[in-house]
């Protein structure tokens, strides 16, 4: 389970830019999940998913499938019968144990439940989020779980959610998105700045502040100036050495197991597929309900 690094990132404070963010959604397609331009589409995938986070694209498939019948997690309660609604301070104060005792089985859950709805999915009203204890618990074993196709379907709907509700509803990872356009658009991307110690180049996007400029002018460069993208610009991690070496091809060192390794990871980002992007079926918010169709064959240049 490699969720240290991006943990570490978690702690750094972002800083959305909301001039960037909302001018590249008006070229979004929720249909195709891609960015519509004058150069082609374009979206995210698994592989920049990997690179920008270093989580990996295999492991068990995380979908209303996903239960544990060993384990549960005790919820603080709530007064009458209303059900569980909590924002994160509270909950964080209910959860948070004595300093210099030993974290238990509850607070580890908890811990985790509280990064996955607060840093990593950024679950929408910023409240905690029953759908995803069983991800939680699953992680808190230690499970190996398929974290980066599942982060990338989430922004996908959080988009996507976005957009049909004419911007009035939002909630999603979109830290990620913003980074990525940093990537595939260096135009765009403020003055990184990185530590030697920074073991993911989303490190220096997380600290870099945004630009000063307007709608118009993002509007501008994204109807305009994206007409033309070199091959560099569609492969802005080749030369990047800040990811975790399972990205990195084998070489005579390597031992099968890291040459079966890479190979099954290129299957991951590469087969066309549905991907479920919840984790509990719900007869009441039906929005939540479904797949994300992921089908990287659309950006073949």
């Amino acid at each position: 389970m490699d969720i240290f690094d991006i943990i570490q990132l978690s702690k750094i404070p972002l800083t959305l830019d909301r001039s960037v963010f909302f001018t590249s959604l008006h070229f979004w397609s929720p249909t195709t999940n891609s960015l519509h331009l004058h150069c082609g589409m374009m979206f995210p995938t698994i592989h920049d998913v990997c690179f920008l986070t270093g989580l990996k694209p295999g492991g068990d498939d995380i979908n209303y499938l996903l239960q544990d019948s060993e384990m549960t997690f005790n919820f603080p309660e709530q007064e009458g019968s209303k059900p569980f609604v909590q924002s994160h301070s509270p909950f964080l104060k209910e959860m948070l144990g004595n300093f210099g005792t030993e974290v238990d089985k509850q607070e580890h859950i908890g811990f985790l439940l509280l990064w996955l709805c607060r840093h990593l999915l950024c679950a929408p009203a910023i409240q905690i989020t029953k759908d995803l204890t069983q991800l939680a618990i699953a992680l808190s074993k230690c499970k190996a779980m398929a974290l980066a196709p599942f982060l990338l379907v989430s922004l996908y709907r959080g988009i996507s959610d976005l957009i049909v509700s004419n911007f009035s509803r939002s909630g999603g990872p979109f830290w990620l998105y913003q980074f990525w356009l940093h990537a595939y658009f260096p135009e765009l991307s403020p003055t990184i700045q990185l530590a030697a110690s920074d073991p993911l180049i989303s490190f220096g996007y997380a600290r870099a502040k945004p630009k000063d400029q307007s709608f118009l002018d993002y509007f501008c460069f994204f109807y305009h100036q994206c007409t033309i993208q070199t091959s560099a610009q569609f492969l802005p991690f080749v030369n990047c050495r800040l990811a975790p070496s399972w990205l990195f091809p084998p070489t005579a060192e390597s031992s099968i197991e890291q040459v079966e390794a890479y190979k099954n990871s290129w299957g991951h980002f590469l087969i066309a597929r549905d991907i479920s992007c919840n984790t509990v079926v719900s007869y009441i918010a039906k929005s939540k309900n479904g797949v994300e169709f992921y089908n990287p064959s659309q950006l073949a240049r």
